[in-house]
């Protein structure tokens, strides 16, 4: 029988006993085996009583191999369009052009936007656009012809400053 501790009430700490074919595996991966596709199958329909000696065992393999230091970037998020011809059900940023005020933000807004946001201590920028709304919105390909670009991509690539 596989034994992980893990910490329960508290912060104190119990050695939980896994089933024979769970604990195989959390032993292979923990002495730094490649699990075979059988063993990550029993991994992952195992009973929810195991969970918390896997999740254990796995916070053991994530600082072994990463510690537990969290880093980020601080970014400034430029929306250059909220235009998609796609309709994907989980999406909160996608508009119309009925519903956007604008349809593109303009290389004069990016700049803005960017400038700001290095004010503020961003290193990187996080362009933001539709799926080539210019496909579903004769609007949106209308303005990007009226700007000198074919498609969304070739007004970003400016807009970014890659040209």
């Amino acid at each position: 029988m596989t034994y992980v501790s893990t910490l329960v009430n508290g912060g104190q700490q119990k050695n939980r006993a896994l089933p024979a074919g769970v604990g195989d595996a959390v032993t292979q991966a923990l002495n730094g085996r490649a699990l075979p596709t059988d063993a990550a199958h029993r991994l992952a329909l195992c009973e929810s009583d195991s969970l918390p000696a896997l999740c254990r065992a796995a916070a053991e393999l994530r600082d072994r191999g990463k510690g537990r230091i969290v880093t980020f970037s601080p970014k400034v998020f430029i929306p250059l369009t909220r235009l998609c011809r796609d309709f994907c059900g989980y999406c909160t940023f996608r508009q119309s052009p009925l519903e956007s005020k604008s349809l593109f933000m303009t290389i004069e807004e990016v700049v803005a936007v960017a400038k700001a946001g290095k004010q503020a201590g961003c290193t990187e920028a996080l362009f933001t656009l539709g799926e080539r709304p210019e496909q579903r919105y004769p609007e949106a390909k209308a303005w990007l012809r009226a700007a000198g670009y074919r498609t969304t991509l070739d007004y970003a690539r400016d807009a970014g400053g890659c040209r």
